[in-house]
């Protein structure tokens, strides 16, 4: 089975952290307002919500979590990336194109968790050949350029469908930012522009 991401440009650690940055404080947001009502509740007389529900956590603080969840689970389930990420213009994908909600639930929840135990699984990004966290191991998941791909520099490679520019580094690889243009009449779904140097 072919590996979809050969050709395909992983993100690394400081991106990726920057992106996570930043929808950590969308994930706030989302969580207190899935939080307010209940607080308002909890305000006006209803004790109960306070108290320890699981564990010792309360009914508060699980509905907090679910909207912090909630957002990674749905933004990535639904679209392949967070408002972060496609500010970082990034994107998680899987290297056979399967894409199902229980296994990005199973990467946002106990793969986050065990990550973060220390940082460790997050710092492994650093050093892994396909900046892959531990929560990505798991899931068999990858986080690439949305817009980028390469190709090996020879004569049968190198051709890309509606290339227009390429970059080609003295290492032999060339660059590709890929363009899709919506909306334009005519046959070309995709053009290729200019990339930034790596």
């Amino acid at each position: 089975m072919q590996n979809l991401t050969d050709n395909r440009v992983y993100a690394g650690f400081f991106v990726r952290f920057i992106a996570y940055m930043i929808d950590s404080l969308i994930a706030l947001i989302v969580s207190g307002i899935v939080r307010a009502p209940f607080s308002v509740a909890a305000s006006a007389g209803l004790s109960g919500l306070k108290s320890n529900f699981i564990f010792q956590h309360s009914f508060l603080d699980v509905m907090g979590y679910i909207g912090l969840v909630g957002y990674f689970v749905l933004i990535t389930y639904l679209t392949h990336t967070t408002f972060g990420k496609m500010l970082m213009r990034l994107e998680v994908v899987t290297a056979d194109g399967e894409w199902t909600f229980i296994n990005i639930l199973y990467r946002e929840t106990v793969g986050r968790f065990l990550s973060g135990i220390l940082n460790i699984g997050y710092l492994i990004v650093i050093i892994s050949a396909k900046k892959q966290g531990f929560h990505d191991m798991l899931c068999d998941t990858y986080v690439v350029y949305k817009d980028m791909k390469y190709v090996i520099n020879d004569k049968k490679r190198s051709s890309v469908e509606n290339q227009e520019q390429t970059d080609i580094n003295p290492a032999g690889t060339t660059f590709v930012m890929e363009r899709r243009n919506q909306g334009v009449s005519g046959g070309d779904n995709e053009q290729a522009d200019s990339s930034p140097t790596l």
